[in-house]
């Protein structure tokens, strides 16, 4: 297990930063740790941005905590948020299965997991989960739709692609490698962009998950007045213009 946490904490930040409150020195130092998801957590020109991006660094600026934070593929950000202390992990779903695993600090959003599949695909034709084990879905490694469609059987049917990012299995849709995407209303459009294909070369079919919102959350070895004082700032963030002006800006829903 030591070796595993010591390999963690040595893999390079995809972008970084550092920031000292007032009262950090009383406070352990906190890692925010993301994936590339737009418009939620995303890098643009060097940076790590987005509304989640941005509601994280506020509750630790204002929490007077120092921090660094970093963008890394899925299935490792979660790894890191499951065994190491003072982690802080976003955009993540909450779900029944996942309660007690972490934390729970803020809401963001709320979670619409569509499928897609390439426009000029008519030899695809999804009306129920029934119809799933006939195709190959692309899903990012560890995330809460990869559990679910592996619950399904789909892995075990060998109609599973497994990536490190959204992007990847877009790609690999365009090519005819996979039939059908994960994907939601509000990451798609950016999604197509970074693609280079216009939105109307997908089309979305059915629903694959409606029942629980993204949180920022923190790993259980994170001290409670750590989580308590993140939970306090946003409670005060609510009484604010803050949340909706950033909801506006990246064009989410508030929570």
């Amino acid at each position: 297990m030591a070796g595993a946490i010591l390999a963690l904490l040595g893999i390079a930040c995809v972008s970084g930063v550092d920031a000292q409150g007032a009262s950090a020195a009383a406070t352990p130092r906190v890692m925010l740790v993301t994936e590339e998801f737009e418009p939620f957590n995303y890098i643009e020109q060097g940076k790590l941005t987005g509304y989640s991006v941005d509601v994280a660094r506020a509750l630790v600026e204002r929490a007077g905590i120092a921090y660094s934070i970093a963008a890394y593929p899925w299935a490792r950000a979660y790894r890191m948020a499951q065994q190491l202390p003072n982690v802080l992990i976003f955009s993540l779903a909450r779900t029944p299965e996942r309660e007690k695993q972490f934390q729970w600090i803020a809401p963001l959003a709320r979670r619409q997991v569509y499928l897609y599949q390439l426009s000029k695909r008519n030899d695809i034709e999804v009306r129920s989960l029934a119809d799933l084990p006939r195709y190959t879905t692309s899903v990012n490694r560890d995330d809460i739709a990869h559990t679910q469609l592996a619950a399904m059987g789909l892995a075990q049917q060998g109609r599973l692609d497994l990536t490190n990012n959204a992007l990847s299995g877009m790609n690999k849709l365009l090519v005819g490698r996979v039939d059908l995407i994960v994907g939601n209303p509000f990451s798609i459009r950016s999604l197509c962009a970074s693609a280079g294909v216009p939105e109307t070369a997908i089309k979305r079919t059915i629903l694959l998950s409606d029942d629980s919102d993204y949180y920022v959350a923190a790993s259980l070895a994170t001290p409670a007045a750590t989580v308590e004082r993140l939970r306090e700032q946003y409670r005060q963030l609510r009484g604010t213009p803050f949340l909706h002006q950033l909801a506006v800006r990246y064009q989410v829903p508030l929570r």
